[in-house]
């Protein structure tokens, strides 16, 4: 089995758990893959693209969905905050 970090050549740690992983694509199509926990414990990969998380940010609405618990979670405001910084500075 290939490991993830040969399939991904690019990836960027965060420094609250989440990961950045560029897919091959154009920039402006690139979708962003971030890891997080569920409020139960359980690891989510959410994938949006870059407009879709400022959209989100914008609103103040940034949810994510965790298929085991069936149920959606409003992300934390240091996980929004260091979204919006990487988003900001173009690390994401």
């Amino acid at each position: 089995m290939v490991g993830v970090n040969s399939i991904y050549r690019m990836t960027y740690q965060l420094s609250i758990g989440i990961e950045r992983k560029k897919l091959e694509m154009n920039d402006s199509d690139a979708k962003v893959i971030l890891k997080t926990t569920c409020p139960k414990g359980h690891r989510v990969t959410p994938l949006y693209s870059r407009e879709e998380l400022r959209k989100s940010l914008e609103r103040d609405k940034l949810q994510f969905y965790c298929g085991e618990c069936e149920s959606p979670w409003e992300a934390g405001p240091e996980e929004k905050a260091n979204i919006s910084k990487r988003l900001a500075d173009g690390s994401l």
